[in-house]
């Protein structure tokens, strides 16, 4: 799989679709297409009666981009292995996780009759575009989802949580002329902005008090405006990314903002891209108590986490689903140039995720 190019937004996804359908055939497993519009967005394989409620195994199959190629220490495609890693884009995110939840469906698929509850392996092929149609598609495509449990990488903590965001374009708006004019200059919009930048730099919720294990935490993450050396411009818009908890979050974080905007009247719009709540999974949910018994099992003393990256877990989280938003192999550079995994350390995981599921499904 990760000698497939998979890069969302990038590359299409039929390649490494088509290769886990056919690996999932020569194993004996029916698949299930997701698809938003005409795009193939991912695919399920389904174990149990999944129609009275089932938990999820989720496994990222799109990648992040490569990046300058010629950076990566060996071809980003390549799937070498070196000194007991194996490199290449999405070995970390998350290919290694499908390849083990593959092996694991095989294995479960010959304890089906005695399973109590249902399980979905899911692939999801549109997680690094941003979108996230394929959860989207999952979530639409099966109503009683109990739990779902994402193959994210890193074995030295267990995440059941993730910090949200609320992102806004903030349009700050002025008068269009042109640079040589007689006239003063009086609404040139970069101006503006440079204004409105600076009230934002003053921005401080970082030293909120809450319950929560992270704070929440401001950023401005892009200007775009202007053309010509010859144009005042009229527009410039700012991305404004504010990440949430579960204490401040899309309400407070909208009142602030807005706030602020309306110091400038009229010449700052400010337009709602997309907000995802802040999650964390009560240490008594049903999932953390599984894992925390087969971690005990096996001799494992994980910290349970909170990450300050949003995730698929932040997209469940606001249809109300569970889910925990990581454990899996060692890695190194996940999104970064030579991207790899060391490989002694896949059977472990693979043999918690085998428990964890058994228990799930209450074999």
């Amino acid at each position: 799989m990760v000698s497939i190019p998979s890069q969302g937004g990038i590359d299409s996804p039929n390649a490494i679709l088509d290769f886990i359908k056919a690996d999932a055939r020569k194993r004996g497993l029916k698949t299930q297409e997701l698809k938003s519009g005409k795009m193939r967005v991912g695919l399920v394989v389904e174990l149990g009666n999944v129609q009275k409620g089932a938990y999820v195994l989720n496994a990222v199959v799109d990648t992040a981009p490569v990046g300058n190629p010629d950076a990566w220490e060996y071809p980003p495609f390549s799937a070498i292995e070196k000194d007991g890693w194996l490199y290449g884009r999405g070995a970390a995110d998350s290919k290694v996780a499908a390849a083990i939840f593959m092996s694991l469906a095989e294995e479960l698929s010959r304890k089906v009759s005695r399973m109590k509850k249902g399980l979905l392996i899911f692939f999801d092929a549109d997680e690094h575009t941003g979108k996230f149609n394929g959860c989207k598609a999952l979530i639409e495509a099966y109503k009683n989802i109990k739990g779902v449990v994402i193959g994210y990488p890193g074995d030295d903590q267990f995440n059941i949580g993730s910090r949200g965001f609320y992102r806004v374009y903030a349009h700050v708006l002025g008068t269009s002329g042109h640079s040589g004019s007689r006239q003063a200059v009086k609404d040139n919009a970069i101006d503006t902005a440079f204004a409105f930048i600076r009230k934002l730099r003053k921005i401080d919720i970082e030293n909120k008090k809450s319950g929560f294990p992270l704070p929440p935490k401001f950023n401005l993450t892009a200007v775009h405006g202007g053309e010509y050396f010859s144009m005042i411009p009229n527009k410039v818009t700012l991305n404004i990314d504010i990440r949430t908890t579960v204490e401040f979050g899309e309400k407070q974080a909208e009142t602030l903002l807005s706030k602020i905007a309306a110091k400038f009247g009229p010449k700052v719009v400010l337009e709602k891209f997309e907000s995802w709540p802040a999650f964390m999974l009560p240490k008594k949910s049903p999932l953390c108590a599984v894992f925390r018994q087969v971690f005990k099992e096996m001799g494992l003393e994980l910290p349970f986490e909170v990450s300050g990256l949003s995730n698929s877990g932040n997209l469940l989280a606001k249809y109300g689903i569970p889910a925990t938003a990581g454990y899996g192999v060692k890695y190194k550079n996940a999104h970064g140039t030579d991207e790899r995994v060391l490989i002694e350390s896949i059977p472990l995981v693979h043999e918690i995720y085998l428990r964890v599921a058994e228990r799930l499904t209450g074999l």
